[in-house]
Parts: structure tokens; C-alpha cells; sequence
């Protein structure tokens, strides 16, 4: 089965299933995304994606974890891999982050290295999780030639990119390009739509549930980009 390209986008207040196929893969997982923390206590799935619709201070949670905590409680629970959007703020500085929880491990923060609205962090980086080596992609980032690439070309088996932005089509043009010259899967998550490409399809599900096969990466004739190679988070 294959699926067309499509510039539509989940609800996500909808609920189905739907299953990506492709000719090689390696793995089926159960995905879900929703922007709502309670959401997460019910879910049924492997891979989680949560949008946090405000600012988290670091420095607070350090002191006394609390949002982190449950969100480290419910992933190890559950045995998820958990992948937060959010808004970091350390001290004076703003970051837009994604923070990534595999199995009750905060195995680190991913902040954007392009978007100039906030700090910049000054890598990418891959996290070694129980499904694999993820790659992170935050907000903007996408909209970069080289950030898919830098993260295939280093060996991440799939790529996670998350934006607190609902779609918008500079975006979702992005995220064909890139799938279409890079053999592995992508997950990307807006503030109200969640895609999921392998081998250049965007399908378009309806809802915030969905099965997906995560593919094997083809990197064979791939070349180092004008990216800082990313850093490994274990």
C-alpha cells in the first residue's frame, strides 16, 4: 500500500488508526501525540510526542522536579519513549527544546540551532533509545537544507522533529523534500497536526494515534554536511 503526498493535516482532537508499509523495515511501533498531559496517563503506545504549550524554568525543575518527574514516571511506567516540546528557560534565556524520556531516562535537551527568536544551541543531537538512535529536529530547524541530512549522514535511524507552531506549507514542503532524499522515517509534530513520512510519502491521518513502521535508514553515497556533527546523549 502506498500513500499519496497530502498538504492536510491531523486534528487532534480526532481518534483512528492507520499503519505505514513500506518494503524494507524493522520495526512496528504505536505512535501518539496530543498536547495535553493528561492524555499521556491513557496512552497505549511506544512513542509519545507531547506539546507543552508554555515555558518550563530548568533551573526550578532541577531544584524540585515536577512536571519532568511525572513525565519521567509515566514514560517509565509505560515503557515509552517520550518526546516533550516546550519552551526552556535558564535564568534570563529563553530556548525552544524538546526534551527526550526513554523508559524513565531523561536522556537529554534538544534546543533549535537555527531559530533566532531564542538562544541557539550550537548542535544537533541523536539519542540512544531502546527503538533505536532518534535524531532531534527542533521548530525552524526543519526549514534548514542540511538538518534532516546531518542527523542520516550520522547515523540516527529515524528523525523526530517537533514545533509548538500549528502547520504552516514552508513546512510541510520541508519535510517532503527531506523525505524524499532520505531514506528513513520522520516523525513531525505541530501544535495541531502530526505527520509521519518514510520513503518520500506524507501520509495524512486524521487523528493522533497511529502505527508506524520505522524503516531501515539507506545511506549508501550520503556525504558530511556544514553541520556541527550532532553529540550522542546515553
Amino acid at each position: 500500500m502506498l500513500w499519496n503526498s497530502s498538504t492536510e493535516f491531523i486534528d487532534a482532537r480526532g481518534v483512528s488508526k492507520a499503519c505505514i508499509f513500506c518494503i524494507v523495515c524493522y520495526m512496528l511501533c504505536k505512535t501518539f501525540f496530543c498536547n495535553n498531559i493528561d492524555q499521556l496517563e491513557e496512552a497505549d503506545c511506544d512513542i509519545a510526542f507531547f506539546i507543552f504549550n508554555g515555558k518550563i524554568s530548568l533551573s526550578e525543575e532541577l531544584k524540585k522536579p515536577s512536571i519532568t518527574k511525572r513525565l519521567a514516571q509515566l514514560s517509565y511506567a509505560r515503557k515509552l519513549l517520550l518526546f516533550m516540546n516546550f519552551v526552556a528557560e535558564i535564568e534570563d534565556r529563553q530556548y525552544h527544546s524538546v526534551l527526550v524520556i526513554d523508559n524513565g531516562k531523561i536522556l537529554g535537551v534538544s534546543d533549535s540551532v537555527t531559530d533566532e527568536s531564542y538562544c541557539l544551541s550550537d548542535r544537533q543531537r541523536i539519542y540512544v533509545t531502546h527503538l533505536g538512535k532518534a535524531g532531534v529536529i527542533v521548530g525552524k530547524d526543519v526549514l534548514a537544507a542540511d538538518s534532516v541530512r546531518n542527523l542520516f549522514i550520522s547515523g540516527a535511524d529515524f528523525a523526530v522533529h517537533m514545533s509548538s507552531a500549528p502547520v504552516d506549507n514552508y513546512s510541510l514542503r520541508a519535510l517532503k523534500s527531506h523525505s524524499f532524499f532520505y531514506a528513513f522515517t520522520i516523525f513531525s509534530v505541530f501544535n495541531d497536526a502530526f505527520f509521519v513520512s518514510s520513503r518520500g510519502f506524507l501520509p495524512n491521518f486524521r487523528d493522533s494515534k497511529v502505527d508506524a513502521e520505522l524503516t531501515t535508514p539507506l545511506r549508501e553515497g550520503a556525504r558530511l554536511t556544514e553541520f556541527v556533527q550532532p553529540s550522542f546523549e546515553y
